[in-house]
């Protein structure tokens, strides 16, 4: 089949479009809030409260608290000022669809100067390499994310404490596990300090599969009109 060079542009156009919409309209991250209920220790040790993770934050006691009253569901896993945290956390997201997913770890930090302290958070997910992210510069601004159901993104006095999102890998399948730690080197000098909020997924879109779709229509019409 010979298509004219009107048709061949018309595809052209269609491809770049379309591929563009790939992008505009790709799937919206779920907010899925770290609490007791999928997240553990390492190796899915289960967190006893008051025991291998306080209820309160504790400078120095190398553990994590789960801290109630910030965050987007009843607490924070968050690691002391002082503190360089050896247990790793563990969140399990589960009973997915089976599919390729965009991966994301929210966290918080303060807009206040902390010359004690740095926001900082390590996490890693499937065989993907760890991310370091350091307060509010290495994050993304959630504000500028498509949520299915969007979380809170500040707390504290005047919104100081406010979330970042940082993008960790890919994964395929229908369960996934995101590793958090509290790292022991940060950047800009001073002491760790973590406030993990949760996790997020999306799916991640065929690429060009509207612009595909759109081809074939062209080529049917074209076949019509001969």
């Amino acid at each position: 089949m010979n298509l004219s060079k009107t048709t061949l542009t018309t595809i052209a156009t269609f491809s770049a479009v379309t591929i563009g919409l790939d992008d505009a309209y790709a799937a919206p991250i779920t907010f899925v809030d770290a609490d007791l209920t999928n997240t553990t220790l390492d190796a899915g040790f289960p967190i006893i409260l008051g025991t291998n993770v306080t209820t309160t934050r504790v400078n120095g006691d190398d553990l994590w608290a789960y801290d109630t009253g910030f965050g987007n569901g009843p607490a924070v896993f968050a690691a002391g000022a002082s503190d360089v945290v050896g247990n790793v956390l563990e969140t399990t997201v589960s009973s997915l669809p089976s599919n390729t997913y965009d991966v994301y770890v929210f966290y918080f930090a303060s807009t206040a100067p902390q010359t004690d302290a740095n926001w900082d958070i390590e996490a890693q997910v499937g065989p993907n390499p760890p991310v370091i992210a350091s307060g509010l510069g290495d994050g993304i601004d959630p504000s500028t994310l498509d949520f299915a159901v969007t979380p809170t993104f500040a707390f504290g006095n005047n919104g100081d404490i406010q979330m970042r999102a940082i993008n960790i890998g890919t994964v395929t399948g229908t369960e996934f596990k995101v590793f958090i730690s509290a790292p022991d080197t940060v950047s800009g000098g001073g002491e760790p300090r973590t406030w993990f909020d949760g996790v997020g997924y999306a799916v991640v879109p065929e690429p060009g599969s509207l612009a595909l779709l759109v081809m074939g229509g062209v080529c049917a019409l074209r076949r019509r009109r001969n």
